[in-house]
């Protein structure tokens, strides 16, 4: 088990190739925009410059030691080939590839490479910078391990995902280069211990447009047995069946070579994604063939039936991933992370439609100053209004039995109106100025409101005599229904309120001159 605190990368493997094979359509000296090439020849180089320091990890084609280079003055890891594979050339050709790719990606989340070159015997080996941190896989298990018992982190998860979007960054320029992942899973990412998201191990990467030949003298179990020491089910298997199962795309799972393109590592990340969310990889079996069997035609279980509080916008966002059928899936890494990034804005995400409670929710955060003018419609003016309403029909109705006291009860009344009346005009102010954002089924909560004031406005008209202004404001309130209907594309509400309030205005022209300019 690598040191949590100092990770360099861990070892793989792929198909053997031979090392100077020339992309189709290829020179030796350069190739299609954004191609990676492996033809470049192996220089020769010394080992003897680089102080060994200890051994940092060993995989099944090759061991990492920390090494310090005299020249920078800087620690590197170096990466052989184990001694036992030394001989093989399939091994060596394996070996090199990884390397050239490796240091073909020029990417702040990719390891930059150093050196490579063959030693005094022409071996090879290469150096690569030695990255401090711990593994996703490790954060993710951490994180886990705190929900469980209550001592989580608010910011935990926002800070996993966070990482899941530069890992998805890291892959969508692989694939600019034409360079498909094909291992992807927390124990191939190291969080750095300064913000650094750099993923590993691209031993078995897949250029797309370069021919896979495998070597005519390694048979599959020679092959299978090249696996990173593990479970089985976590580490990566070379031969037919190139990937790690937990986290393989069912193509993958099928042997079906020719079908592996981006979407193949839009899978894996989404295993990833998964795993962020629920602590486990999405397919889990007693054996290697159950495991592969489930991955080609067993849909995953739901994050949710492993977290309850899993998003269900994240959900979406996953299941999207593991969909069997690649063009079911995002098209790319980049598509992937931007929905990602929505999801920790509070935008809604590609793969799904929030309810309508949801939706209105995030509008409400958005137009902080619409929904204050809105509460207080709610809260002050209609109450207001309503109270005005029963004191003006009591003032009225006692002028039979005491009219000095009904005349005063009437003046107090009428004031109060007037306030109520002013508070509504205010409000009508702030929703004429924020009705242009307003769009969608999220304006169903102003039309509530506004359906709200406009009974209350019906029963003071019902009165003898109604004043002009209440007339006038029942007209504004209907020319911000209809505005608010027609950003929802609403034809029929939107001419139905229209209308009305034309007809009110006609109606205001003969209350006299005050109301003419209406």
């Amino acid at each position: 088990m690598p040191d949590s605190n100092d990770t360099p990368t861990t070892d793989g493997g792929s198909q053997p190739a031979d090392p100077n094979a020339t992309r189709p359509g290829a020179t030796s000296d350069a190739g299609p925009p954004g191609a990676v090439l492996l033809s470049q020849p192996l220089t020769s180089g010394s080992r003897d410059r680089y102080s060994v320091t200890r051994l940092h990890a060993t995989g099944g084609l090759g061991r990492v030691w920390l090494a310090h280079d005299p020249g920078m003055n800087r620690e590197v890891a170096l990466k052989e080939l184990l001694p036992e594979r030394s001989g093989l050339p399939a091994a060596a050709a394996r070996f090199v590839r990884e390397a050239r790719i490796t240091g073909q990606l020029e990417h702040p989340g990719i390891v930059p490479v150093y050196e490579l070159a063959g030693d005094d015997t022409g071996a090879p080996f290469y150096t690569m910078r030695f990255v401090r941190g711990r593994t996703l896989g490790e954060a993710i298990a951490g994180y886990h391990q705190r929900r469980a018992n209550g001592t989580a982190g608010a910011l935990e998860l926002r800070e996993l995902l966070a990482a899941f979007v530069t890992l998805c960054q890291a892959v969508a320029y692989a694939h600019s280069r034409r360079v498909i992942h094909r291992d992807l899973k927390p124990a191939n990412v190291i969080l750095g211990d300064f913000g650094e998201v750099i993923l590993l191990d691209w031993g078995i990467a897949k250029v797309l447009g370069e021919p896979e030949t495998a070597d005519p003298n390694a048979t599959r179990d020679a092959l299978a047995s090249a696996a990173d020491p593990g479970d089985g089910v976590s580490a990566t298997r070379y031969g037919q069946v190139l990937g790690t199962p937990a986290y393989m795309a069912p193509e993958q799972a099928a042997g079906a070579i020719d079908q592996i393109d981006e979407r193949t590592d839009v899978y894996g990340l989404g295993a990833v994604l998964y795993e962020i969310a629920t602590g486990a990889s999405p397919f889990r079996a007693e054996t290697m063939k159950d495991l592969l069997e489930r991955v080609r035609s067993v849909p995953p279980a739901r994050p949710t039936s492993a977290v309850r509080d899993v998003p269900k916008p994240l959900e979406a966002v996953i299941l999207k991933c593991l969909n069997k059928a690649p063009t079911d899936r995002y098209a790319g890494a980049k598509e992937l992370a931007a929905d990602v990034q929505r999801f920790l804005a509070d935008e809604p995400v590609s793969a799904y439609r929030d309810p309508l409670r949801v939706r209105a929710g995030r509008w409400a955060r958005r137009n902080r100053t619409l929904v204050a003018a809105l509460a207080v419609l709610v809260t002050v003016a209609v109450p207001a209004l309503l109270v005005a309403l029963v004191l003006v029909n009591g003032a009225r109705s006692s002028e039979r039995d005491a009219r000095v006291a009904a005349d005063a009860a009437r003046a107090e009344a009428e004031a109060n109106f007037e306030r109520a009346v002013r508070a509504a005009e205010v409000v009508s102010e702030e929703l004429a100025r924020g009705i242009k954002p307003i769009a969608g089924t999220q304006s169903q909560t102003v039309l509530e409101v506004l359906g709200r004031a406009e009974t209350v406005y019906d029963e003071l008209l019902a009165g003898p005599n109604p004043p002009t202004r209440v007339k006038l404001n029942k007209a504004k309130m209907l020319v911000l229904a209809s505005d608010v209907y027609r950003g929802m594309g609403r034809v029929g509400p939107q001419w139905d309120r229209a209308d009305r309030a034309v007809r009110l205005c006609a109606d205001l022209r003969t209350d006299g001159p005050d109301a003419r300019a209406v």
